[in-house]
C-alpha cells in the first residue's frame, strides 16, 4: 500500500503565517537534538507531513496540498530547557522560477513540539499573543511588520531563545498529528 503524503496548502499557510518567524535560526549546534520517533508520515485531519532523516540533526519535511504541489522544508529539533521546538526553513528545490526565487525571502519558523511514538503535538504563538509577548518581554528581538501584518523577528539566536523561554505560556493549545501506520 502506498503511503499518502498530503498536507493542505491553506492549513500550512495559516500555520506558518501565525507562527514565530525570524531571519535567524532558533538554534546553535549545541541546542540540536535528533528524535527518530519524528520520522515517518503524520496526519492531522486532512493534512499530512512526511519527515525523513536528511543528516545528523536535519530532517527533510515534504508537504503536499490539495493542488498537488509539493513543498520541501529543512527541520531542526531544538532543545531549550525542558521544551522542544521545530525550526522550519523552506527549501526552494521544487521552485523552478528565477523571478519568484529572487523576490522571496526565506525565514525560520518556530513551533513548539511534543513527540510520542504515535502522535506529535504542535503549538505556536498567534498574532495578538505574539504582539503582546513582544511588548512585554525585555529583549532586543526587533520585530518588523510587513504590509500583510506578518511579524518577522530580527534578533540574534540567543535573544530568540530568551524570548521563547520567557513566553512559553503564550503558545496556543496544540494540535495533534497522528502517526500513519504502514500496512
Amino acid at each position: 500500500m502506498k503511503t499518502i503524503r498530503i498536507i493542505g496548502t491553506t492549513f500550512l499557510l495559516i500555520l506558518i503565517s501565525g507562527c514565530l518567524q525570524s531571519v535567524n535560526p532558533l538554534y546553535t549546534q549545541d541546542d540540536l537534538i535528533f528524535d527518530s520517533r519524528l520520522l515517518g508520515d503524520w496526519i492531522f485531519e486532512d493534512e499530512h507531513w512526511s519527515l525523513e532523516k536528511n543528516s545528523a540533526f536535519d530532517y527533510k519535511l515534504t508537504t503536499q496540498g490539495e493542488s498537488k504541489k509539493k513543498a520541501v522544508f529543512s527541520v531542526h529539533l531544538v532543545k531549550l530547557g525542558d521544551h522542544t521546538f521545530m525550526d522550519i526553513y523552506p527549501k526552494n528545490e521544487l521552485i523552478d522560477n528565477n523571478m519568484y526565487e529572487a523576490t522571496v525571502f526565506s525565514v525560520h519558523t518556530f513551533l513548539k513540539i511534543d513527540i510520542a511514538t504515535e502522535w506529535v503535538k504542535i503549538s505556536w504563538i498567534e498574532g495578538e499573543a505574539l504582539e503582546k509577548a513582544i511588548d512585554q518581554t525585555e529583549t532586543e528581538i526587533r520585530p518588523v511588520v510587513n504590509q500583510d501584518y506578518q511579524i518577522l523577528l530580527t534578533g540574534s539566536t540567543q535573544e530568540l531563545q530568551k524570548f521563547i523561554q520567557s513566553n512559553l505560556d503564550q503558545f496556543k493549545k496544540p494540535i495533534e498529528f497522528k502517526k500513519v501506520i504502514k500496512k
